[in-house]
């Protein structure tokens, strides 16, 4: 990897990392589901306005936006808002990763190897930890919507690897559009008009700054930045040289929890991270096959 791109990925790694205390300033201000809906409005309207619609359906575009936009942000941020930490999230949100695996055995009976299920054990093993909130006060509730959060993301990525779309990234602008609306409707449903209006107020209100900055910055930066950076890089160099990075974003997580909010880390919290990143790089990390010499067969095309 140049340094060029190894400077990318760990810009995106960083984006990602942060976005976690970003959402936890913003939810000041905001319910949760408001929250998605403003994060995910700014690409809709870039999606709409200047990316051509990628060539799937738009029931493919709806269930995608539905999984990795309303389900998996609107319980990752509420099991924010019901007390867990942002370094804890930016953990247990990472079981998507063991989850999806899980469900590649279950629905299509992919067999995963044993380094994988050696990653899969030490994953779980971390996430009974922080569930017990051993390290900390970790709540059972907060740890349970985060890792239902994790499964929305796990079977966004079952639906992506089923279709398969050509045009990923503009997949991933697109199934923006979806979400708004929904999250909108919900958060008038469970916070009511006025809280909601609060929320919207807030920015041009007196933290309209902090607010407009965060909410720009995991719509843009996060969403639009990040994913692009990845996209881009996974196109060069491939997922499996690529994807075994993202096991730095918890750790990114973790400490800007601790930095930038004082968030409180008990010994058995911190082997617990540990213990998850190296069953994530276990879960994710592919070896890489070596060519066949002796195939003189033609690429697909």
């Amino acid at each position: 990897m140049s340094r060029l791109h190894a400077v990318a990925a760990a810009l995106g790694i960083v984006i990602w990392g942060t976005q976690f205390v970003v959402a936890n300033a913003a939810m000041e201000h905001m319910s949760p589901y408001l929250l998605v809906a403003l994060r995910f409005l700014p690409l809709a309207i870039i999606a709409l306005a200047v990316v051509p619609k990628p060539k799937v359906s738009w029931w493919v575009i709806i269930g995608y936006g539905t999984l990795m936009g309303s389900l998996e942000f609107g319980l990752l941020f509420l099991s924010m808002r019901v007390g867990l930490s942002s370094g804890l999230a930016s953990l247990v949100i990472q079981s998507s990763a063991p989850l999806t695996v899980i469900l590649s055995a279950v629905l299509f009976r992919v067999r995963p190897t044993m380094r994988v299920a050696v990653g899969l054990l030490l994953c779980v093993a971390a996430l009974v930890v922080i569930g017990a909130g051993r390290g900390g006060s970790a709540p059972v509730a907060g740890v349970v919507i985060c890792v239902l959060s994790g499964l929305a993301w796990a079977f966004g990525n079952i639906l992506a690897g089923r279709v398969r779309c050509r045009e990923p990234f503009a997949l991933a602008l697109w199934m923006a559009v979806a979400v708004p609306i929904p999250m909108l409707v919900l958060a008038l449903i469970v916070d009511g008009p006025q809280a909601t209006w609060a929320g919207v107020s807030s920015l041009w209100g007196p933290d309209a700054v902090t607010v407009v900055l965060a909410v720009l910055y995991l719509g843009l930066m996060s969403s639009a930045v990040a994913t692009g950076i990845w996209t881009f890089l996974i196109s060069q160099y491939g997922a499996d040289r690529i994807a075994p990075l993202s096991t730095a974003v918890p750790v990114i997580g973790v400490a800007m929890g601790a930095l930038v909010l004082h968030e409180p880390l008990g010994t058995e919290v911190l082997i617990a991270g540990a213990v998850m990143v190296v069953g994530l790089f276990l879960v994710t990390y592919q070896r890489r096959r070596p060519p066949n010499l002796l195939d003189t067969r033609e690429p697909a095309t």
